[in-house]
């Protein structure tokens, strides 16, 4: 990459993501970034989109069980296709305010499962959940502003739930933040904020991870414009990151 002025390697510029990653405080979150042999490559920055990033929200929301008795009862349903049954028990938990019933039935009105299909309605008990802190939720209010899905196009309301995301350590989150702040997004660039969550996605992402090689190579594109200044403030905002 260039770097004020001069061709860095391959591997050193992955040292300066290296060098970048705060001490974490879950033992599920690497605190360091290998080297990795992904080459020299052209073009601009590697993105998720909507399809795959609500692939995977959606396998994540119903692949966790809860404590709750009803909520394992629900599940079970859901999963051997009883989809009543599964609404008659998250509908009331829905309403009562818990944020995973909430999502679960966002997804049930998303893909029209023991219901119509009905956008508005996803829309309404996903945006619930996300206001009651459900980190997959919020992923999905922050997918549908920043695409326009069922929404407004919303830059700013996009970062805002992805923001909450990110903070609590959503690799997701951070990695569409990161494509945020890199510019021609609707919301001012800041190459340092970039950089910093690109870093920040590539040390939660699993190891050889497709997800976890964009957010290098991306943090590697966003440092080709930055100053050395700009580095070092990056470094300093990302060893200093911690989840809520």
């Amino acid at each position: 990459i260039l770097l004020g002025g001069t061709n860095l390697p391959q591997r050193l510029a992955l040292r300066l993501v290296e060098r970048c990653l705060p001490p974490m405080r879950s033992n599920t979150i690497p605190s360091s970034i290998p080297n990795l042999n992904i080459g020299r490559r052209q073009g601009g920055m590697k993105h998720t989109n909507w399809t795959l990033l609500f692939a995977f929200v959606l396998s994540v929301s119903l692949a966790s069980q809860t404590v709750a008795a009803t909520n394992e009862e629900a599940f079970a349903a859901y999963k051997a296709g009883n989809y009543e049954q599964a609404l008659k028990i998250w509908r009331p938990l829905a309403e009562q305010g818990d944020a995973v019933a909430q999502l679960r039935l966002s997804v049930m009105y998303a893909k029209g499962e023991g219901v119509p299909k009905d956008d508005a309605e996803s829309l309404k008990w996903g945006q619930l959940a996300a206001e009651n802190g459900n980190v997959t939720a919020q992923l999905i209010m922050g997918a549908r502003y920043n695409e326009g899905r069922g929404v407004p196009k919303d830059a700013s309301e996009a970062v805002k739930w992805f923001e909450k995301a990110a903070n609590k350590g959503a690799a997701y989150g951070q990695f569409n933040l990161g494509l945020i702040y890199a510019g021609n997004s609707g919301v001012p660039q800041d190459k340092v904020q970039s950089f910093k969550w690109f870093t920040l996605a590539a040390a939660i992402f699993p190891v050889s991870s497709k997800e976890r090689d964009q957010a290098i190579y991306n943090a590697n594109q966003v440092a080709a414009k930055m100053t050395p200044a700009e580095i070092a403030e990056a470094q300093r905002l990302a060893k200093e990151w911690k989840p809520e």
